[in-house]
């Protein structure tokens, strides 16, 4: 699912050199904004502006694509079994198996936010419905929560079991499992990335007040530190609890624990891509400049990739370490 699991981490489990080695393109007809899911046998799901959820095998034929009415901003998320979520700006959440519509559930508005699915299999969105959603999954709502802006977020699971997720209202919000609203953090702009939980549970998050926010638990202030640039890029943990993230102003940062600037490095572009680690370190994120990146775990230049448009889409690494990533070319590219 969107930043590989259920916390957000953005941290994979499999090593993969820093080189930019492409070995397939695949055209979709419009814009890609959505970030790949891929399934254990390296197939790569991704929505595109055309109204399509593509399905691309791992040497980049098309396997099958699922038509909705309206364009897919948001990433897919794929259950072990092969079960395909996602969501359209048409206003509905997509169950699919084998490219065909199992259900699809209202959500009032249009969605951008990426799916969340806990080891029992209940679903999580927002929507610009100003709603956050659970639902199980035979497509029956579990329960809704209300927020006072568009939830435009991805949520999180710690594995406490608490649910974190930025809405539009300016703030962080904690829900219980049940939907019930057990905290939440004040910021002073919209809260559009997902929030990314550390192995100690500690919440990472970013706003377009320009702040990346670390909550430290339900009511826990934490700290926030200042970097200048609108934050919409969902940032990836360490092992070693290190935070890295991009921002409008085009750098990619890594931030110690403590909330201090480890390093940054500057792109020609706002990075609102999410950045993907590697198992050994390496850091994977796209520039709306049009290149895919790959940095060193000590912020240095690696390789990029040149494509044709914006690069907002969020890379994903596969399970052979594979890097895919979207382009607003209509692209998707293939590194190994």
């Amino acid at each position: 699912m969107f930043r590989r699991d259920a916390s957000r981490s953005g941290r994979s489990n499999v090593e993969r050199p820093a080189k930019l080695a492409p070995a397939w393109i695949f055209e979709t007809g419009g814009e890609i904004w959505s970030s790949p899911a891929i399934d254990r046998n390296g197939t790569v799901y991704v929505g595109s502006s055309d109204g399509f959820l593509y399905a691309i095998r791992s040497t980049g034929e098309l396997e099958w694509r699922f038509g909705t009415r309206a364009p897919i901003y948001a990433s897919p998320a794929v259950t072990d079994d092969g079960r395909v979520y996602v969501a359209s700006i048409d206003g509905n959440l997509y169950a699919l198996e084998r490219g065909q519509r199992v259900w699809n559930v209202p959500l009032g508005n249009c969605a951008f936010s990426s799916p969340l699915i806990d080891a029992n299999g209940i679903v999580y969105l927002g929507s610009m419905s100003r709603r956050l959603f659970a639902i199980r999954s035979n497509g029956m709502t579990l329960w809704t929560f209300s927020a006072d802006g568009g939830v435009n977020s991805s949520p999180a699971l710690s594995d406490s079991g608490e649910l974190y997720v930025g809405a539009d209202d300016q703030r962080i919000l904690v829900l219980g499992r049940d939907g019930s609203l057990l905290g939440f953090r004040a910021t002073q702009g919209p809260v559009r990335g997902s929030p990314a939980v550390s192995p100690d549970g500690t919440v990472f998050i970013g706003s377009a007040d320009g702040k990346l926010y670390a909550l430290a638990g339900n009511s826990s202030p934490g700290w926030s530190t200042s970097i200048g640039g609108s934050i919409e890029s969902s940032p990836a943990v360490l092992a070693d609890g290190a935070i890295i993230f991009g921002a409008d102003d085009g750098y990619v940062r890594s931030v110690e624990r403590d909330g201090e600037i480890r390093w940054a490095i500057k792109t020609a572009g706002a990075v609102r891509s999410s950045p993907a680690v590697s198992a050994n370190g390496v850091v994977f994120v796209g520039s709306s400049d049009g290149r895919l990146y790959s940095l060193t775990s000590d912020g240095e230049y690696a390789d990029s990739f040149a494509t044709n448009g914006p690069v907002d889409s969020s890379p994903a690494l596969g399970p052979n370490g594979e890097v895919v990533v979207g382009s607003r070319d209509g692209r998707v590219y293939a590194f190994r």
